[in-house]
């Protein structure tokens, strides 16, 4: 959910399994921040819960590749 305060949790539901997807957060302007996933998810309902309570208040992008496509979604810390 956003704004979220000191975790965050990615969902999703994948047709085919993904053998390359990558899941990071970075600044708005698009500078690396955090290494969330990096590995293989089957197909079906996924679920990643991660920490956030070492970024500053503000606004991020968690940034999805899965194989050649990518997901850019919003993220709003709030303390």
């Amino acid at each position: 959910p956003n704004p979220t305060n000191n975790s965050c949790t990615i969902s999703g539901n994948l047709l085919l399994p993904a053998k390359d997807i990558n899941i990071t957060i970075n600044d708005l302007s698009g500078r690396y921040i955090k290494q969330i996933y990096k590995g293989n998810i089957v197909a079906g309902q996924f679920s990643y819960k991660f920490d956030t309570s070492e970024l500053f208040t503000g606004i991020y992008n968690i940034v999805i590749k899965v194989d050649d496509k990518t997901l850019i979604k919003k993220l709003i810390i709030e303390r």
